[in-house]
């Protein structure tokens, strides 16, 4: 590919999948990041029904939490 041919074909290309790869990442870390948020509620909702009742959360209910949330991202 000659630097005519790169630059009418390929960077265009280059440049659509370099945003297309942006786009995926940005998509990744969102849904991570909303995971982390759903742990965090969890974890905080477990603690204030402990502290309210005087029990002990055992962690299965953290995840019990989660599955029920629709924890499944993929």
């Amino acid at each position: 590919m000659d630097l005519k041919e790169w630059e009418e074909v390929g960077a265009p290309r280059w440049i659509e999948a370099r945003e297309e790869l942006v786009d995926s990442v940005r998509a990744e870390r969102d849904a991570a990041l909303a995971a982390i948020a759903r742990v965090h509620a969890a974890v905080e909702s477990a603690k204030h029904w402990n502290e309210g009742c005087g029990w002990d959360v055992p962690s299965i209910k953290v995840l019990q939490a989660l599955a029920s949330d629709g924890g499944d991202d993929g």
